[in-house]
This record gives C-alpha cells, sequence and structure tokens, in this order.
C-alpha cells in the first residue's frame, strides 16, 4: 500500500477510536444520569415531596446517607478536573412538558445525554443536540447569566460549545460569563475562539473591547475593538456607549458626542444617558445640566445604587440641599445597608444647619463601615504637630486613646454651644472626600488627599484638562509673589493660568504653563500664538536645534537645556496631567501643584527640578518652593486648618464673669450680659421697643473635654423707642456649675429678630471653693444693689445685684462692687473676725481718696481696711464707691480678705473705665 494509503488508514482509526471514546463516555454519563434520578427520587420521598435546590445539595444528601458519591456528578471527558460536579441541573416543576431535561451532560459534539422528564418518573436518553436542543440550551444559559448564577451560565455555554462548537453565540456567551466571573484570561480566550468561528460577531469584538479596556495601556486597542464590532453592527449601541466611556476616561471632549450616537442608535439604552450627565459634570463643571441627565437615568434604572450616590454628589455639588434629603433620606432609611449614602446625607445636613442629624448620619455610617475604613476617620495624625502624634500614640499604649482622642477634638470644636463638634464633622467630610475623588490609584488618598484631609477646600483650583481662568485677587497675590521670587525680571505681569512652579513635560519641565495670558484678552491672544508658533515652529539655532544659550534665562521661545519656554493654554495638553492649588490665609499664601508623572490617575507632589544648566542660586528658590517643601512648611504653621462658616451678620454685645462657690463641691461661672438697645426693633404702632434675643453660654474642660451649657430666650419690651439710647443695655445673666479646673469658654448671642450673631471665646480658670482655705469669689462690677425679689435673677442671698458688663462708668456715676467670702475660721467662741482691704488705682488721675470717706489728699493710689466679725464662715458683700474725683480713664480695684482667726488671705482685683 502506499504512503498516503496508509496516512488515511490511520486517520480513520483515530476517528473511529474518538467516535468510539465519546460513545462510551455517553454510556458513562448516561448511567451517571439514570442513577441521579433515582437519588432525586429518594431525595424528594424524604423531604415531602420537594427536590434539592441543586445538586451539590443532593450530593450532601448521599454522602450523609451512604457515604461518599465518587465520580457520580462528573463527565469523563469533563477537561475541569478541580470540578466535582459536571452536570447541570434544573428542579423540575410540575408544569414541565414532556422530555424536558432535569440533568444533563454536554460533553459531546452534536449530541447530548439527558434525564428528561417522562411520565411521573425521570429516564436518561442520548440524542442528537439540532437547533431546537441548541437554542433551548443557549436559553438556560441567558437566564443564568442575567440572574448572576454565573457557574451554572459558565456550564450551560460551555456545553454549548461542545455539543455544538461551530455556533458562535455560545463561545461569546461563554466569555461574557466568565469576564462577568472575573476569569479575564479564560474569557479572552474564549472570545478569540468565537471570533475563529465567525468574526462577524460583534458582540465577542465587544467583549474584547472590555477586556483591553481594563489594562493599563490598553485603551487605544479597546477602542478599535469597539469600533470593529460597531463594523460588523452598525447599529450597536453598547459597543459605541463604550467609545464614549474611554474617550470621557481621558478626558477626550469628543466623549459626549459618542454617547449621543448611542442614544440615537437606542433611547433606552440607558448607560449612555448617565455617561452624558458624567461629561457635564467633569468636563464643563456644569452641575445642573449633569443633574438632568441623570435624573433621565435615574427613570430608566431606578434600583441604581451607585447612580443615585452620584447624583447625591451632584446635588452636593451643586448646594441644592433640599434636594439631596428629599432624594436620598427615605431611601436610607428603607435600605439600612446601603451605608455609603450617610455621608452625603450628612453633609447636607451640615450645610442645612441640622447639626444632629449630620452627626447622626456620619455615626451610622462610621458603624456600618468595617473597622479598617473607619481607622482611617479616627486617626489624627494628618491634622496634629509632630509632638501630638507621639503623645497620641503614648495615650493609646496606656489604654487612654479615647480619652485624647475626646479632648483633641473638644479644644477643636468652633461653636461649644452646640453639642455637636463642628469640626470633626468636617474632618470627616474631608476624609470622605479624598476616599472618594483621591483614591482611584492609590490608597487610601494619593498626594492631594494628604494635603485636602489636613486645609480643607483650597481657594482656587485649576487643572490641565479644566483650566480656571477665574482668580480673586488674593490668589493671584499669591502666585505673582511666588514668580516674582522664582523668575525675577522674568516674571512678566499677568494672570498665571497654570502653576507658577514649574512642572515636568514628556521630555522637559515646562515654564510656560506657568505662563501669563493676561484675561481680558486670553482666548485671542492664545489663538494667536498658537498660530505664530506653528507657523515658525519654534527659535532655532543655525544647525537646526533648539537655541541654547549659555546663560540660563526664562524669555526665549524654544528650550532651554531641559526646560522649555512659556506656551500658551493649548499648548499644555502636551504636558503631564497637573493639578494646582492655591490657599490664601495659611502662612501667608502658598501655591501647590501635583502631577501625574505616570499619567495612571496617582497625583504627586510635582517633582523638584534639577539641572545642571540652572544657577545654584536660582536651584535654591525652586527647591524653596518645591510643592512637598511647601506643604511640610505650612504644616509646621497649621497642622489644622478650619475657618467655620459665619452666614449671620456680626452683633456685637458686652460680657463679664465672675466666680462663685456652687453646690456639692463644684464652682459657679456666672455670666453677665450687656444685649446694647440699638438691636432693637422699633414699633411706631405701638411706640414700643421690642428685643428677642437668643443667648447661650458653654464651658469645655481642657482637660477632661467635659462640656457644659446653659442657654435661655432673653424677651424685653419697652415704651418709646429706645434704638437711639448709643452705650445703653439690657443686662442679663446665665450660670453654670462645673468642676473647677482649665476651660475654655463661649458666650454666644444671636438677635432673632434680625439675624445678627455674635461670639466671644476665651480660655478661663475656675477656682475650687471647697472646705478649709479662705476662698474670695470673683468681683461683680454693678451699677445698682439693692433689696432683693424672690424669683429675681440678679438677687444673690438677698442682694438685687444688676450687674455691669460694660465694666464703662460715666463721670459722676457710682460703682459698686460685689463679692462674697468662704471658709472664714471661728475662734473657741464661735466668732469669725476678718478684715477687708480695698485698694484703687487710676491711671487718668484723679482724687481717688474721695472714693472713700474719711480720706484726702491726691495720690495715685489709695487703700481703705475695714475689720467685720460674725458667727458665718460665709459673708456676701458690697461697697460702694464716689468716683466723682476720678479723671477720665482706667482704672483698677483690689480686694484683699485676711482671716484674723487663721491669718489665711485672698485676694481679687477688678479693672474698670471711667467715661466723660
Amino acid at each position: 500500500m502506499s504512503r498516503a494509503v496508509c496516512r488515511g488508514y490511520a486517520e480513520a482509526l483515530r476517528q473511529r477510536a474518538r467516535a468510539d471514546g465519546q460513545a462510551m463516555g455517553r454510556g458513562v454519563c448516561a448511567d451517571h444520569l439514570t442513577a441521579v434520578g433515582g437519588f432525586l427520587r429518594a431525595y424528594r420521598v424524604a423531604h415531602e415531596g420537594r427536590y434539592p435546590a441543586t445538586l451539590a445539595a443532593l450530593n450532601a444528601y448521599l454522602e450523609q446517607q451512604h457515604g461518599p458519591a465518587g465520580v457520580l456528578f462528573r463527565a469523563p471527558t469533563d477537561a475541569d478536573k478541580e470540578r466535582r460536579i459536571s452536570y447541570g441541573y434544573r428542579m423540575p416543576r410540575p408544569e414541565d412538558p414532556e422530555g424536558a431535561p432535569v440533568v444533563w451532560s454536554y460533553f459531546y459534539a452534536g449530541r447530548g445525554v439527558e434525564l428528561v422528564k417522562a411520565g411521573d418518573g425521570l429516564r436518561a436518553i442520548d440524542r442528537p443536540f439540532g437547533k431546537a436542543q441548541v437554542d433551548s440550551l443557549f436559553a438556560v444559559g441567558l437566564r443564568a447569566l442575567e440572574s448572576d448564577s454565573l457557574a451554572a451560565a459558565i456550564l450551560a455555554f460551555k456545553g454549548l460549545t461542545y455539543v455544538a462548537p461551530s455556533y458562535g453565540p455560545g463561545h461569546t456567551k461563554l466569555g461574557y460569563a466568565c469576564l462577568k466571573a472575573g476569569q479575564v484570561a479564560r474569557a479572552e480566550a474564549v472570545f478569540l475562539k468565537a471570533l475563529q468561528v465567525d468574526r462577524r460577531q460583534a458582540e465577542a469584538h465587544n467583549g474584547l473591547g472590555l477586556i483591553y479596556a481594563q489594562r493599563p495601556m490598553g485603551l487605544q486597542w479597546a477602542i478599535e475593538a469597539f469600533q470593529e464590532a460597531l463594523k460588523w453592527n452598525p447599529k450597536y449601541a453598547e459597543a459605541r456607549y463604550h467609545i464614549a466611556e474611554i474617550r470621557l476616561k481621558l478626558k477626550q471632549y469628543d466623549a459626549r458626542g459618542d454617547a449621543e450616537k448611542a442614544i440615537a442608535l437606542d433611547p433606552a439604552y440607558a448607560p449612555a444617558y448617565r455617561l452624558i450627565g458624567d461629561w457635564w459634570d467633569e468636563m464643563q463643571d456644569d452641575y445642573e445640566t449633569a443633574i438632568l441627565w441623570y435624573v433621565r437615568y435615574m427613570a430608566m434604572r431606578p434600583d441604581d445604587v451607585e447612580a443615585r450616590l452620584r447624583l447625591g454628589k451632584l446635588y452636593l455639588k451643586a448646594r441644592d440641599f433640599e434636594r439631596v434629603t428629599k432624594m436620598l433620606m427615605d431611601y436610607a432609611q428603607g435600605h439600612a445597608e446601603e451605608v455609603h449614602i450617610l455621608p452625603i446625607l450628612a453633609q447636607a445636613c451640615l450645610e442645612m444647619k441640622r447639626l444632629d442629624w449630620a452627626q447622626a448620619f456620619y455615626a451610622r455610617y462610621l458603624n456600618g463601615v468595617d473597622a479598617r475604613e473607619r481607622a482611617l476617620y479616627e486617626d489624627i495624625r494628618p491634622v496634629v504637630y509632630p509632638e501630638e502624634v507621639a503623645e497620641y500614640e503614648g495615650a493609646v499604649r496606656s489604654g487612654q486613646g479615647e480619652a485624647f482622642l475626646r479632648r483633641f477634638w473638644a479644644r477643636r470644636d468652633p461653636d461649644l454651644i452646640t453639642p455637636v463638634n463642628e469640626r470633626l464633622l468636617e474632618h470627616y467630610r474631608r476624609v470622605w472626600y479624598a476616599r472618594t475623588n483621591f483614591s482611584a490609584r492609590k490608597k487610601p488618598w494619593d498626594r492631594r488627599g494628604e494635603v485636602y484631609v489636613r486645609f480643607g477646600e483650597p481657594d482656587h483650583r485649576s487643572r490641565s484638562d479644566m483650566v480656571n481662568f477665574q482668580q480673586g485677587l488674593a490668589v493671584q497675590r499669591v502666585k505673582e509673589a511666588m514668580a516674582q521670587e522664582l523668575y525675577g525680571k522674568d516674571a512678566d505681569i499677568g494672570t498665571y493660568i497654570g502653576p507658577v512652579y514649574p512642572i515636568k513635560g514628556p521630555r522637559q519641565y515646562d515654564l510656560s504653563f506657568i505662563v501669563q495670558q493676561r484675561m481680558a484678552a486670553i482666548g485671542a491672544e492664545m489663538m494667536r500664538g498658537q498660530q505664530a508658533q506653528q507657523g515658525q515652529g519654534g527659535a532655532q539655532s543655525p544647525s537646526g536645534q533648539p537655541n541654547a544659550s549659555e546663560e540660563f534665562n526664562f524669555s526665549g521661545v524654544g528650550v532651554e537645556g531641559n526646560f522649555s519656554s512659556r506656551a500658551t493654554a493649548q499648548q499644555g495638553t502636551e504636558l503631564v496631567p497637573w493639578e494646582c492649588w492655591v490657599y490664601t490665609k495659611i502662612g501667608g499664601g502658598f501655591e501647590i501643584t501635583f502631577t501625574d508623572e505616570l499619567q495612571n490617575g496617582n497625583y504627586d507632589y510635582a517633582p523638584q527640578v534639577l539641572d545642571a544648566r540652572v544657577p545654584p542660586e536660582r536651584l535654591l528658590k525652586f527647591n524653596w518652593y518645591a510643592p512637598e517643601r511647601v506643604f511640610a512648611r505650612a504644616s509646621m504653621v497649621a497642622p489644622d486648618f478650619y475657618t467655620p462658616k459665619i452666614d449671620a451678620p456680626p452683633l456685637k454685645f458686652y460680657y463679664d464673669l465672675a466666680d462663685f462657690r456652687g453646690m456639692e463641691g463644684r464652682s459657679a461661672l456666672e455670666v453677665y450680659y450687656g444685649i446694647p438697645r440699638v438691636i432693637g426693633r422699633y414699633l411706631p404702632e405701638q411706640d414700643s421697643t421690642r428685643m428677642v434675643v437668643d443667648r447661650q453660654v458653654a464651658l469645655l474642660n481642657l482637660e477632661t473635654g467635659a462640656a457644659f451649657r446653659a442657654q435661655r430666650e432673653l424677651v424685653f419690651e419697652g415704651a418709646g423707642d429706645l434704638t437711639r439710647q448709643p452705650g445703653a443695655f439690657i443686662p442679663d445673666v446665665a450660670r453654670l456649675e462645673v468642676p473647677p479646673g482649665k476651660y475654655r469658654l463661649e458666650v454666644s448671642a444671636k438677635d432673632r429678630l434680625s439675624g445678627r450673631m455674635g461670639t466671644y471665646r476665651q480660655d478661663v480658670g475656675i477656682p475650687p471653693y471647697g472646705k478649709g482655705a479662705l476662698r474670695l469669689s470673683g468681683l461683680v462690677l454693678a451699677w445698682q444693689v439693692g433689696e432683693g425679689r424672690e424669683g429675681d435673677k440678679f438677687t444673690r442671698h438677698g442682694l438685687r445685684v444688676v450687674p455691669l458688663p460694660t465694666r464703662t462708668f460715666r463721670k459722676g456715676q457710682n460703682i459698686f462692687v460685689y463679692y462674697e467670702v468662704y471658709n472664714l475660721k471661728p475662734d473657741s467662741t464661735g466668732v469669725t473676725r476678718h478684715s477687708v482691704e480695698y485698694t484703687l488705682r487710676a491711671e487718668g488721675g484723679g482724687i481717688l481718696s474721695k472714693a472713700f470717706p474719711g480720706f484726702v489728699g491726691k495720690r495715685p493710689e489709695v487703700a481703705v481696711s475695714q475689720t467685720q466679725a460674725g458667727t458665718q464662715e460665709a459673708e456676701y458683700r458690697y461697697i460702694e464707691l464716689d468716683l466723682q474725683g476720678l479723671s477720665p480713664g482706667k482704672g483698677a480695684l483690689t480686694v484683699t480678705v485676711r482671716d484674723l482667726n487663721s491669718g489665711q488671705a485672698a485676694s481679687r482685683e477688678l479693672a474698670f473705665t471711667m467715661a466723660e
């Protein structure tokens, strides 16, 4: 026989062997399925007529009843040796038609082994696979894929590729199931196989595009794959959408046009509406238009939680806080598991002054996230001095970490009046913002997040793909001062539209985006400059190389060493991506520039200038202004910068303080208000003046972090127009009993009628008044002291003391000073004896002796002493001083008490002013 005949005979034997092997495999599968049918019936009997939900459940039942089932659930030709169950399964239903498959094995080309419904039972069959069977199996796989039953989908489509290897859609859908399951490499191989079967399959090209789009350098390949999909199916809206998606990622302006084409192909294709919303947000900063597109998307996909979250962020950007709460409040209450919505609600509530709600939403959020995420919000290291870090870590080691944090944030609370710490809520907002916007390529955030958490929102932002031409005067001054330092005479007067600090391009540093264009004519000038450069090609030396001078300068066109010259905004597109932030209120103002050197979304501080051609003195200036060093210096000046928002116009009022003995070992602090009458509202029809003021007092213990508050409404109505009495005021008093210690005091008053608000803050020490040592209370300067009235807020121990919080008297007006003495020691007969010395000093001069009867002469300081006896350990006294002889100016009164029985002494001083 010839060699050709022998080869043909050998091939026929191999085909016969493969056919015999497949026949044997189908026979084994038929035996398996027959046995499985029997076990399904047994399971149903044991479980009140119910079938198992999966073959895995049946296998578990068999192992429990009879031990391991061995290879009963594996097909002999299944190439996946790790898979324990090869066969597909669908739970039988009463409405199933005769012959409906229950268990199947699809590992053989053109044939399928199935366990099908047969009367009241099940039987195994081995039958050819025709179009009806292919369509049926394809539908099973689609249902599994759409319901995210990925293992079942992969099994169904994999079987389909066995029984119908030339059916392209089977391969394509298997690729999508693998891709959705995260099996990217396998999905790519399957899509390529699908295209080998039929290269006209648009869905397979689309799948390859999805895979390429996930790779760092694969975006262009992805676009080509999507375009190939459109070549074979010009009406394929999804492929057109994915092109738009990539172009938006690349910050290409025509992304919107591709998305609009996708909608034209399929008006019901919802993702394109969302992408156009993203385009208006990211490319135009037009939040209102972006919201309109997102609303249209949400009408089509109301259950998309991620889009709902995104829409909430857009409402925040648009400062439409009411719509944030309307959209998310009910949803958050009905979907407790969706904790990522809560920070958006918290920020909206904070802006709407619903501080307690904001605090509650943040608390729910932090309780709902994992410990690692929560730790980012609780970590104070990004906002403290280095020495505070060591103190905090020591507190944590000693088990006092929570107490340290409580004190730390309490000291930074900008409004002690409210129980909510606005500074802490702002910290949460900054951390959330950094996690949301600056963590795509680096966890927990890149350098932008580091700066943002510490300093908050910059006063000015600009970026390479969205240059911000609007600059306030303070921003311009910061940039111009920096430019003068860096470039000297070469720093032209103008507006710097990009970073002042030189940034590195693909082959050089750029000194032009550093460069300025005058705002008034920026469009025309930039266009003319671009056309001129295109026509000239840059200044060249005779050799055709860029003209490099021996001396480094910044004014030439072309390239100087490793630095490029100044360019227009259009030319800036050749640079690495950058962001430029300016803060005007920290350390005199500074600029920080971030660059994405690898163009992968990870922004770092712009690198320092390193170039041998730069003169050393100029290089020192560049390094001084290097963004990383600028941030380090600013952090030393202000490791935690926060300026609270004050929307109300200011209200000026007076207040004074005095401390006394409280109850049960506590001390009492009294705050005396003086609310100017001029803020009242005159009502002509009633000929009266009305005033309604909310006044609040808060004390923060600087050692423990405990806070104490008192608030009350002051309502006053008087006859006539009292607003024409400058200097006149309405007195009031607030009292807090607290443990002695060091405190931060905040005194606040808000006029309800005008909306004006004033707040004062100071640190105070409140002494102890316990038993033992002689104690003298604070001195109360009063303009009136008389007989006390029951229930009167100014009455103390039978005396009505009306305070004078201005501490200012007019010439000819007497003053009263009230004080209390505690812990006087009685002698053996039960009598207490003490002396009180009053010392009066005046800077303005005058006859001080007239203040005390019996003294004559003119002297800068007068002292008088009185001796008192009694039977009580406490005395409540006041003195009236006649200051008619005093010249206008500042004065001071010192009261000194000496216990004649114990020899102890206590002294307090009070300053005042005598006006004309």
